[in-house]
């Protein structure tokens, strides 16, 4: 890859982190400009075996990812978002709940009349991790199984996936609702996740519009930020870039030296 002033190159990391470049004028020696922001938000994560039953509902099994607030989520219509991994190695994706002709999953939260009990509680001690399980379905299945097999059969009819698929699966449970203006003035917005997807959107919005600038800018969008960076996909990963990229970054340099 030869990479002259003004190339524009990018590096995705594992279907999660991306590295956006523009080259500049000068040698990479004299310094390039770096924007970072990242592109994850607080959210509930299924665990790679996510169904079971109880008191005949079929459940998901979650991981918190973020800093929730757990009392938020109760109640509340949520997505089913991510990818499945097959054996044979092709990925179904999967998004369930954002149109208004799907299903959603929900949290499900006591009635104020056999929840009396709980209201001097702290916020902190009425809901723990334990508890962010959504409902998955409750329809047992025709041939006398329970709700997971129901939901089981519907997997395997609508997207080809099997129990054994879900242990490499990449699902995750957001809020369902559509973004909207917020006020009679529209003078902000309400959606999931806003904050960051709007860092992430003009820092990339800002390195497209770039031509050839005098240094080399780069747009680092991570995922993960919300849980630290401590993996191989956060900011703090020391995974090198792929050999073709690095080996442009260093004829890109010879180049502008000599």
């Amino acid at each position: 890859m030869a990479l002259t002033p003004g190339s524009k190159v990018y590096e995705v990391n594992r279907d999660r982190t991306i590295s956006l470049l523009v080259i500049g004028e000068e040698s990479l020696r004299e310094g390039f400009h770096v924007i970072g922001a990242h592109i994850d938000s607080p959210r509930l994560e299924l665990k790679n075996r996510s169904l079971y039953a109880d008191s005949e509902i079929a459940l998901f099994q979650t991981n918190y990812h973020g800093g929730l607030k757990y009392h938020q989520w109760t109640n509340l219509p949520l997505a089913l978002m991510g990818r499945i991994d097959r054996k044979d190695g092709s990925t179904v994706p999967v998004s369930v709940g954002l149109e208004p002709d799907e299903p959603v999953f929900m949290i499900a939260e006591l009635s104020p009349p056999v929840d009396r009990s709980r209201n001097s509680q702290t916020l902190g001690s009425y809901l723990e991790p334990e508890d962010m399980d959504p409902i998955a379905g409750h329809v047992p299945a025709l041939d006398g199984g329970g709700a997971v097999a129901e939901i089981l059969e519907y997997l395997d009819a609508g997207l080809g996936v099997t129990r054994a698929n879900l242990v490499s699966a990449e699902l995750s449970l957001a809020p369902a609702g559509i973004p909207r203006d917020l006020g009679f003035d529209r003078g902000l917005i309400a959606a999931y996740g806003q904050d960051d997807r709007l860092a992430s959107y003009v820092a990339m919005y800002a390195i497209a519009q770039l031509d050839r600038p005098a240094k080399t800018a780069m747009a680092f969008l991570v995922d993960n930020e919300e849980v630290g960076n401590r993996n191989n996909t956060g900011a703090i990963n020391r995974r090198m870039p792929r050999a073709g990229l690095a080996r442009g970054l260093d004829q890109n340099l010879q180049t502008m030296q000599d």
